[in-house]
């Protein structure tokens, strides 16, 4: 794997210029590009802290470069980072940093130019989000905690048993 960076890396300029001149990229270098890039954009999101402006660039990379993505793998790798995100903050939906950082990473997720399958987050996350807010929104904490619920609903799509927002 870090071959094929390396390969990529030196090789990343010379594969938009010979995109942009209409040349054909040869095979070699074109399948370096892709596992380089393809690895890249599976470790962004394996990482603790998610970097949303790198992965950002790996995709317009991807796009500039005619890059095939493995969308399969890269679906999964991300779908099960989700899920394991929204498993640990169903018992905790207190914590305004764990809710912040999953529905940042569902900003992330809905930007992507593939879809990633969303069931077992909501399944997770649903009971606990359809729960009336039992803190204090007049303490400005309190009502940071509550329109990052509120965000994170609205991201799943999750609205409360009467209809409305939880």
């Amino acid at each position: 794997n870090a071959a094929y960076g390396s390969i990529y890396e030196s090789q990343a300029p010379l594969i938009r210029f010979l995109y942009d001149l209409s040349i054909p990229v040869p095979s070699s270098m074109k399948g370096a590009a892709e596992i380089a890039l393809n690895n890249k954009v599976r470790a962004a999101f394996e990482r603790p802290e998610i970097d949303a402006s790198g992965i950002e660039s790996y995709f317009r990379e991807a796009a500039a470069s005619h890059i095939n993505l493995d969308v399969a793998t890269l679906e999964f790798a991300i779908r099960k980072r989700l899920e394991r995100e929204a498993g640990q903050l169903a018992d905790h939906l207190d914590n305004i940093e764990n809710v912040r950082k999953l529905r940042q990473l569902l900003d992330i997720i809905m930007a992507l130019p593939f879809p990633v399958v969303l069931w077992e987050a909501e399944n997770n996350l649903f009971g606990p989000l359809t729960q009336p807010f039992k803190g204090n929104t007049e303490d400005p904490d309190q009502k940071v905690l509550s329109d990052e619920l509120n965000r994170l609903r609205e991201r799943l799509k999750i609205v409360s048993p009467g209809g409305g927002a939880a």
